[in-house]
């Protein structure tokens, strides 16, 4: 970088507090002080070079900038006076930013790029997988970590051998989950970002039909089984009428229920005004103030029925007949449906979900093993352990 051909300090002394200085570190001269502090060029043209991304310096552009550095270091002095800089809400706020800004320094981009890409990979596909979960905490012993293993193996080797999945996670010593005793452990489709990293890469990376290996998550040990994997279905914005009907209702109030929705029926087929409808019949107080409408949704959102029969419809404006799910009776009308877009357009929603992701964490693990390759680092345990015991709380 050039030196920065410094002008117009001959005013300085007017701006309270400032004075050029002549030095003998002809290198990196003091260029002025700023309330007893010295400021060198080096910290000023870093500064300036931050700030400004003009080609043509003018003087005019020098001291206008000159001036608004002078009152900033002055603000800093005055808060320091105060002691601002020791004050606790100050001090997390600063360490805040410093951690923000630190992430930039501690990152392997490479390795972000190589997670961008898997991850949009796996965003144009839905696996559709069964899992069976024994519990472990993330800080349990090794012996009851082993202990945990061995029992998940055992349960892989017999539907290895032959014996149902869904029978065994729903079997005595089988799936932990609570769920499984609704599911059978199967948890329908999905795509990326909806499971934790670890379970995910396995049902990405298991063939259909194939059990995966035990995979530890921090919520224990599972294994996979994956039944399906599709083309991912994008995402749909559907307006409905819902009539409530529980599963436990008696039997006169789940036919009043199935009329009630047939006749609404006749009427969307009758060409009233469908939005009108839902205001008028829709049991979903949420949605029926907005004619039934409700929020984008892809695979996974909805209960299985009525994303089935939303993303079902081949066009905007078209009406399904009606559908039961476990909530009650649904006429779903699609209102817009858009695919899964490419790289460039989600590329950045993208990569602000993988920050927030355990799988981020890959990326300043690569770049701490590139710097403990690149400065020959070596751990000698023992000494650690050592110098372990003789450390304190402080």
């Amino acid at each position: 970088m050039k030196p920065l051909l410094i002008t117009g300090l001959c005013f300085v002394s007017l701006m309270g507090g400032m004075e050029v200085h002549a030095q003998n570190d002809k290198s990196d001269p003091v260029l002025m002080s700023v309330d007893g502090q010295q400021i060198r060029q080096s910290e000023f043209e870093y500064m300036f070079r931050k700030n400004n991304k003009e080609e043509n310096i003018t003087k005019n552009i020098l001291d206008e900038y000159l001036e608004l550095y002078t009152k900033f270091r002055l603000k800093v002095r005055a808060a320091e006076a105060l002691g601002m800089d020791t004050v606790d809400k100050f001090r997390k706020e600063l360490a805040g930013y410093r951690n923000q800004v630190s992430q930039s320094y501690l990152t392997d981009h490479e390795m972000n790029d190589a997670l961008l890409k898997e991850a949009y990979g796996r965003m144009t596909k839905e696996v559709h997988a069964r899992h069976i979960l024994l519990r472990c905490e993330p800080n349990a012993s090794a012996e009851d970590t082993v202990r945990v293993y061995k029992r998940i193996v055992a349960l892989r080797n017999r539907i290895t051998g032959g014996e149902d999945f869904e029978t065994v996670a729903r079997g005595k010593g089988g799936s932990e989950d609570p769920s499984v005793t609704q599911n059978g452990g199967d948890l329908g489709y999905f795509s990326v970002l909806a499971m934790v990293y670890p379970f995910e890469t396995a049902a990405y990376t298991t063939p259909v039909g194939g059990i995966s290996q035990p995979v530890r998550t921090r919520f224990g040990y599972h294994i996979i089984k994956v039944e399906d994997v599709r083309e991912a279905r994008g995402q749909i914005r559907v307006a409905h009428i819902m009539v409530a009907s529980k599963k436990g209702d008696i039997a006169p109030k789940r036919e009043s229920s199935k009329q009630k929705i047939d006749e609404i029926y006749a009427k969307v087929q009758a060409g009233e005004d469908f939005a009108q409808l839902a205001r008028r019949y829709s049991s979903d107080k949420t949605s029926s103030g907005k004619g039934g409408e409700l929020a984008w949704f892809a695979t996974g959102r909805m209960v299985k029925t009525f994303e089935d029969a939303a993303f079902g419809l081949k066009k905007d404006g078209d009406v399904s007949a009606p559908v039961q799910s476990e909530y009650g009776w649904h006429i779903i009308k699609r209102l817009e449906y858009r695919p899964v877009e490419s790289l460039d357009k989600v590329k950045n929603d993208l990569k602000t979900r993988i920050t927030r992701d355990t799988r981020s964490q890959k990326t300043r693990a690569s770049f701490i093993g590139k710097l403990k390759a690149e400065y020959q680092f070596k751990e000698y345990p023992k000494a650690l352990k050592h110098l372990n015991k003789q450390m304190d709380t402080t």
